[in-house]
């Protein structure tokens, strides 16, 4: 359905800028990605941990060398015991803790660790909620130019929040409470609220008054959506097994 309302919108004459995951399989990502191309509209994917300053940040530091990353060990948690946004508002659909919360965190690690090409995904899933589906996963793979990646997340935890560990040879960095840390505990980059989004928003309607690509394509986040889909038939592979 994701996939079907987006390819509606392209259809329809519309610019879009989609919330994740831009669909539920890769073959349908590359579809509405084909889509935007061939009817020439402008398609962002909201992939907003691109815009944290924080992830900012760290993605300067790799990419000009000044941080050699060996693992990014990351963890995300918040609590869907019952069928509700984070803000508490009941919804009609159910969250995917995979396709959801995990495209923000592999698109992240592809992006900040500079490298798109991966090996070794392995995924496991926990103890499906009776309503709620998959509530608790673990998901590692190795980018082509070394990275370990370590996620972990649950739709259990009773504290939400964020803790990503980025191990590198000249230093660690933490990304925990919205702010990043230094090994020392000094403040690097101050907190920014995550639902602050000014800075995505106006990327698209920026590229749309100039004619011109965003900074998210649908071609830019494929190689994770190709990670999540190798991570659901690990997982899946793994149930059928047991």
């Amino acid at each position: 359905q994701k996939a079907s309302q987006a390819k509606k919108a392209l259809q329809a004459g519309k610019h879009l800028l989609l919330e994740i995951p831009i669909a539920m399989s890769f073959s349908a990502a590359k579809h509405v990605t084909e889509l935007s191309r061939q009817v020439d509209r402008r398609l962002m994917l909201c992939h907003s941990m691109r815009y944290f300053p924080a992830m900012c940040e760290i993605q300067q530091r790799v990419a000009t060398g000044r941080l050699r990353l060996h693992h990014i060990l990351a963890f995300f948690g918040i609590l869907r015991r019952t069928n509700a946004s984070w803000t508490g508002k009941a919804r009609s659909w159910t969250d995917n803790i995979l396709w959801h919360h995990g495209a923000h965190l592999v698109d992240m690690a592809l992006w900040i660790g500079g490298c798109y090409e991966t090996s070794s995904i392995n995924c496991r899933f926990g103890p499906p909620h009776t309503t709620q589906g998959i509530m608790d996963l673990n998901i590692s793979f190795l980018l082509q130019n070394g990275i370990l990646v370590s996620i972990a997340e649950s739709y259990n935890i009773s504290k939400p929040g964020w803790r990503i560990l980025f191990i590198g040879e000249q230093t660690t960095l933490e990304f925990t409470d919205d702010t990043l840390y230094d090994t020392d505990g000094t403040v690097v980059v101050p907190k920014q609220p995550m639902v602050d989004l000014v800075a995505q928003n106006c990327e698209f309607i920026g590229a749309v008054r100039e004619g011109r690509d965003p900074a998210i394509t649908g071609e830019e986040v494929l190689p994770a959506m190709w990670v999540l889909q190798e991570a659901q038939q690990s997982a899946d592979s793994a149930l059928q097994s047991t």
